[in-house]
């Protein structure tokens, strides 16, 4: 080897050292100085949040029959400020969400959003026609773009597997909280959690990779109505509206040693899975919000309150005057005469006369309206239903 030859064999060896060299200290500072600093800033880069919302809380019977339940379904999403030919974007995304042109276009007008809700409650046909448009122009990503252009995203439906089984009282879901009815939006506090924050992973190119288990299940309620003494329930309202076609009826069944609501239904009902189509009558829960006369139901409350005070006694004889008598401006009928007869008897006859001589001469006007505001008559029960009715007491 000659002089200049070997020369330039010891510059490179030089070189090859210093280089070297120099990835040795640099990888110590990378790995051993800067550990922490570098560790902190892949964190940074890979590690994120997202909100992701729990499906409301089913709705039980009180044997555990499901009344209520919520269904994953797809929602279709846009981002305005990543897609260039609107136009052509909103050609192409009508039939496959169901849309006009123009409804689209006017939510993909903004530059600046990036997210912009295209349509709830998309049918499988439609997921599948928004997954197909995802890998076409002008909705595909292209490999310099950080965000997606069009995408759908996990929503819940409500669904009722009862049909208009208790269909005023369950009521309906909806997107908008002031359109709830029934025991949907009465009990929407407890079953509709906050978005919960999610640590999500993702890559260089901010493409999500992975995220953390996260428990979705949140309330759940239980009521005191019993499904199948439901269905007797529904079935024999029905049966007496063939025939006797009322313009609404109600029922209730209650259990008397506690107060439990263990059926109620209603005349017209509806199905909660199609209220929108369901006219508002139908929707209308008439146990709580139509005052009606309780007629000969309120008879034994004011012979109890007579009793409780001493002035009467069930023996106590009382003149029902034959079935016609004229008290003030009103006249009172029997649906059969009857002379004297004792207090409980008034009471198994249903004698409108022996019943209004006991309130309006026994207890008086005053007396009487105070057991009838104590028995709770012309206020509200506190049910757990919205649009409860006081009633009226004079």
């Amino acid at each position: 080897m000659d002089q200049s030859s070997r020369r330039r064999a010891v510059v490179l060896h030089i070189l090859f050292c210093a280089v070297f060299l120099g990835l040795i200290a640099r990888l110590y500072a990378i790995q051993i100085v800067g550990h922490e600093t570098y560790k902190e800033q892949l964190s940074k880069q890979k590690e994120g949040k997202t909100e992701i919302t729990a499906p409301p809380g089913p709705i039980y019977d009180s044997r555990g029959i499901a009344l209520a339940i919520s269904c994953p379904i797809d929602a279709a999403w846009a981002n305005p400020s990543a897609i260039a030919d609107k136009p052509a974007a909103a050609k192409l995304l009508a039939p496959a969400i169901g849309l006009s042109e123009d409804e689209i276009l006017r939510k993909l007008t903004s530059e600046r959003l990036k997210f912009v809700l295209l349509k709830h409650h998309l049918t499988p046909e439609q997921s599948a026609a928004v997954k197909k448009l995802m890998a076409e122009t002008p909705f595909k990503r292209s490999r310099r773009d950080t965000d997606e252009r069009l995408g759908l995203r996990t929503e819940y439906q409500r669904q009722y597997p009862n049909g208009n089984f208790l269909g005023p009282v369950i009521g309906h879901d909806s997107m908008e909280p002031t359109q709830r009815e029934g025991l949907e939006r009465t009990l929407a506090q407890f079953l509709i959690l906050p978005p919960k924050s999610v640590p999500i992973v993702h890559d260089g190119r901010q493409q999500f990779l992975g995220a953390s288990k996260i428990d979705l299940s949140g309330s759940e309620a239980t009521l005191t109505i019993d499904l199948l003494l439901q269905r007797v329930v529904e079935e024999e309202l029905e049966a007496a509206c063939v025939e006797h076609k009322p313009k609404w009826a109600v029922a209730v069944c209650l259990n008397p040693k506690t107060g439990e609501i263990l059926a109620m239904a209603n005349r017209p009902t509806f199905d909660p899975n199609k209220f929108s189509t369901a006219a508002p009558e139908a929707r209308l829960n008439r146990v709580v919000s139509v005052p009606y006369e309780p007629g000969s139901t309120l008879k034994p409350f004011t012979c109890a309150v007579a009793l409780d005070l001493n002035l009467i006694r069930p023996d106590t004889m009382i003149d029902c005057e034959n079935g016609l008598w004229t008290y003030g401006p009103r006249t009172l009928h029997d649906h059969h005469p009857y002379a004297r007869i004792t207090l409980s008897d008034v009471i198994k006859f249903s004698s409108n006369i022996g019943a209004a001589k006991v309130g309006a001469m026994i207890l008086g006007r005053n007396r009487l309206h105070d057991a009838m505001r104590r028995w709770g008559f012309g206020e509200r029960t506190e049910v757990d239903l919205p649009a409860e009715d006081s009633g009226l007491l004079f």
